[in-house]
């Protein structure tokens, strides 16, 4: 991502099973290097595979469209702010 990147705790983690794969995530707090990542741009789209293509600050549930479409990373981003909210 174009930076150095410090984990901390474990906030959520799940599962998902797609055409060709298991997949399985953890996301953790973290704190990053520098004010904004590089996203890679992929090469070869993979079908049941998601892509952030732009980046900027926002609340979370800005990601509910794309946990609504599949993506794993932002279904746990959003349980995790639920998590917070206990």
């Amino acid at each position: 991502m174009g930076s150095d990147i410090t984990l901390s705790t474990l906030l959520a983690e799940g599962t998902q099973e797609r055409l060709t794969h298991h997949l399985a995530m953890r996301l953790y707090a973290a704190s990053l290097g520098a004010t904004a990542p590089e996203l890679p741009k992929p090469k070869n789209r993979i079908d049941d595979a998601t892509y952030s293509t732009g980046w900027k600050w926002a609340p979370r549930e800005s990601l509910s469209v794309g946990a609504e479409m599949g993506s794993l990373c932002w279904q746990l981003a959003l349980r995790s702010n639920q998590k917070e909210r206990a």
